[in-house]
């Protein structure tokens, strides 16, 4: 069986609901982490140990006035997370207005390279060439203050930016980058559908891809059906946006824990990445993630009930950054037209392959 045939297959799979038991080998005990104040659970990742729990740059604190980052309090921040053993962050060019990566590298400074896990992502945004994509991503790491990103991707891949890619040169810049020990793994970050994913996987050559998991959108954007195709291919996953924007952020302590738990419980996902904006919400996370616990299968099919319960009380946002699909009959064509990763014919991102 041919890569383009397997891959076909597993889309299959994954429309039935089939899963393999075993997806990179028997399931591994996390080792520990012991910094500071707490304990906090890790996981191998070809070699390298990595935290549970991921801190994102993208809600650091900010003055109310200036809308410029708080810079005592996302400090403050910053070193809470290395002291509870988040030592995995996730940056773009974008986040904070673009004063993200410059100010995590300041922070991170005082800290030997060796001891956190640095990732950003390539936007393709303002790239006309193969060379603006490397002075880029040289740039990138200037403001970062590092020769290297341990943890780079594509930004927000779709159907349309793989086609530039492509185009750009991208796969073979990020393979020269890997040679030069300027990345040491690459992926990208995913935002579009299932079919768009199983049509690029045969050309793909990535170490992991970057979703959004959470219980609220499991069904209804499709993140299943995702999911279920990358560990079916045995493509490690990085989760995000467990609190699915802060639309989590009301329950009780229970159900926060149990949502941060979700994406963590599946196997073939590394870790779980917080974009926090206090040092309490951080405690949160941990607290969900300390002497980690994977939810049961009963209980993770709870959560997913609950979730339609959730829309129906009105207490979330109508659509996240998702993968909604006019195929999907509980999306109606308000939802399609408002979220931004629909293939709505509203919107005209989409152009499929």
């Amino acid at each position: 069986m041919n890569r383009r045939e397997f891959l076909a297959n597993a889309l299959k799979l994954s429309a039935l609901g089939v899963l393999p038991v075993s997806l990179f080998g028997e399931p591994e005990r996390p080792e520990l982490f012991r910094a500071g104040k707490t304990t906090i659970g890790r996981r191998s990742f070809r070699g390298f140990s990595l935290p549970l729990l991921g801190l994102g740059l993208m809600n650091l604190p900010q003055d109310a006035l200036s809308k410029r980052i708080d810079a005592e309090r996302a400090k403050r921040l910053i070193e809470s997370a290395m002291e509870q053993g988040i030592n995995y962050f996730d940056s773009a060019p974008n986040y904070l207005g673009g004063a993200g990566e410059e100010f995590l590298g300041r922070i991170l400074k005082k800290y030997p390279r060796s001891s956190y896990f640095l990732a950003s992502k390539l936007s393709l945004n303002r790239i006309h060439s193969p060379e603006n994509a490397r002075k880029e991503v040289e740039r990138q790491l200037r403001q970062c203050g590092t020769g290297s990103f341990d943890f780079y991707m594509l930004q927000m891949l779709d159907s349309a930016k793989a086609v530039r890619a492509e185009q750009l040169g991208i796969p073979e810049l990020f393979r020269t980058l890997k040679r030069q020990g300027k990345i040491r793994f690459a992926g990208v970050s995913f935002s579009d559908t299932p079919e768009v994913l199983a049509r690029l996987l045969p050309r793909a050559e990535w170490d992991f891809i970057q979703i959004e998991i959470n219980y609220a959108d499991w069904d209804f954007c499709r993140i299943r059906e995702i999911y279920k195709l990358l560990t079916t291919c045995k493509i490690p996953v990085l989760a995000v946006n467990a609190l699915r924007g802060g639309d989590l952020e009301y329950a009780d302590n229970q159900k926060i824990a149990q949502a941060y738990r979700f994406p963590i419980s599946l196997p073939g996902v590394v870790l779980t990445i917080c974009h926090a904006s206090s040092e309490q919400q951080i405690v949160s996370a941990v607290q969900a993630l300390n002497n980690f616990r994977s939810l049961s299968e009963t209980e993770r099919e709870q959560l997913v009930k609950m979730a339609e319960k959730l829309r129906n009380s009105g207490k979330l946002n109508p659509c996240g950054d998702c993968n909604c699909s006019k195929s999907n009959p509980a999306v109606d064509s308000r939802t399609l037209a408002s979220c931004p990763f629909s293939i709505h014919p509203k919107n005209r991102r989409f152009q499929f392959l």
